[in-house]
């Protein structure tokens, strides 16, 4: 008896232990639209900067606010997009993939045919339902973005080639760019192959295309690459290899090398920042070590001495470091404040490099919408820019 009783308090010691490195991460996800998604005896609502409930937690799933709606799905399968209110308009089959929403539109998968096909659902009430040309579906979509999306065109049933291709859609469903072999060639010399295998979506006016780098004839493969075009479909910077090209923004593209594990910025047209700033960045030795992609104009980066990595930012206008306190760990900025930690604590510095909040969290989450979630002990707080506690 005396060793059940000893096995029974070890396991309410190892429970309470859980319950302790338990975190906000557990409970409630970073605010979006002013409202952030929280879990409540296991489902799901949506609470404001002051822990109220603006929509009751009802629902078995859900994911946060995009673009002022809110996918959900009940207990018995039903999926809604709620408002801002909580309020449903719309009802229908989604899929968790296709959970957000962009410029007032969802993208719905259709499996009748045997791999499927997508369509756009209305959400917003003033958004317009793009059409496949006559006798063509989207065999796939994403969503749109700077007033475009990237889908692909074909007839079904699916292996049925012919007429397929890619293209850049309007909210009418006008083709603005069609993506096929014609205009995949690059010069005389290279084009990229006719099968884009991945595509990102218009961010300011640029996109990055993903595809194979053939010779002209298209008999010799030289390897993956990236194409960046603007939306006249100009092919501005075609950059061959395996690397990772991200669309920052602004015009900034952020290159990242697995096999290095270093990070790099250039134009849209392939050129670097400066000439100057990657010459001075070798010479001090900085290694790209933070997948952040830059915010508010800086970028997470660190000196690399002797393999000790410092942590610090750089201005990517000025091409300044930030002044740093020793910094053992740095998040990327957001809303114009970042979370460093110092001494096991974590607090925020502003764009200056200047402490706004002083370290004094366990845990700190990035600002959005004014609020920022962080955890002290066993407990999470939602506080403002100055550190206020509102709930």
């Amino acid at each position: 008896m005396k060793k059940v009783f000893c096995l029974i308090l070890v396991c309410i010691l190892v429970l309470s232990a859980c319950s302790a490195l338990a975190t906000s991460k557990n409970t409630i996800s970073d605010f979006s639209n002013d409202l952030a998604r929280m879990k409540k005896s296991g489902l799901y609502g949506f609470i404001n900067k002051h822990g109220e409930w603006i929509v009751e937690p009802l629902y078995h799933n859900a994911a946060n606010y995009s673009n002022g709606y809110a996918w959900v799905k009940t207990e018995n399968g039903q999926e809604h997009f709620l408002d801002s209110s909580g309020n449903i308009v719309s009802s229908g089959r989604y899929g968790i993939l296709n959970d957000s929403v962009a410029e007032g539109l969802a993208v719905v998968s259709h499996s009748e045919y045997p791999h499927g096909y997508n369509t756009y659902q209305q959400i917003s009430p003033d958004a317009v339902v793009p059409t496949p040309p006559e006798g063509k579906l989207f065999l796939n979509a994403d969503s749109f973005s700077d007033g475009l999306a990237f889908v692909e065109i074909g007839i079904t049933p699916y292996n049925q080639l012919q007429d397929k291709y890619f293209a850049y859609i309007d909210h009418q469903g006008n083709i603005q760019l069609r993506i096929d072999e014609e205009w995949c060639k690059i010069s005389s010399a290279k084009r990229l192959s006719p099968y884009i295998t991945d595509a990102n979506n218009f961010v300011d006016g640029y996109a990055v295309l993903s595809g194979e780098v053939y010779n002209h004839a298209g008999t010799q493969l030289y390897g993956k690459g990236k194409l960046i075009i603007n939306k006249a479909g100009d092919k501005l910077y075609i950059h061959e290899g395996n690397d990772i090209i991200t669309n920052c923004g602004n015009g900034i593209f952020c290159i990242y090398n697995e096999t290095k594990n270093t990070y790099s910025y250039i134009h849209a047209d392939g050129s670097p920042l400066t000439q100057e700033v990657y010459s001075a960045w070798r010479e001090k030795g900085f290694k790209y070590s933070y997948d952040y992609l830059p915010s508010d104009g800086i970028a997470a980066v660190g000196i690399d001495r002797k393999g000790t990595i410092k942590p610090c930012y750089i201005d990517l206008t000025t091409m300044e470091l930030l002044p740093s306190d020793g910094w053992e760990d740095i998040a990327a900025f957001s809303e114009g404040m970042a979370a460093v930690k110092k001494d096991g604590k974590w607090g925020y510095i502003n764009t200056a490099g200047e402490y706004v909040i002083q370290p004094q969290y366990d845990l700190a989450r990035p600002f959005c919408c004014g609020v920022a979630i962080v955890d002290q002990g066993d407990e999470w707080f939602i506080i403002d820019t100055q550190g206020n506690i509102l709930y």
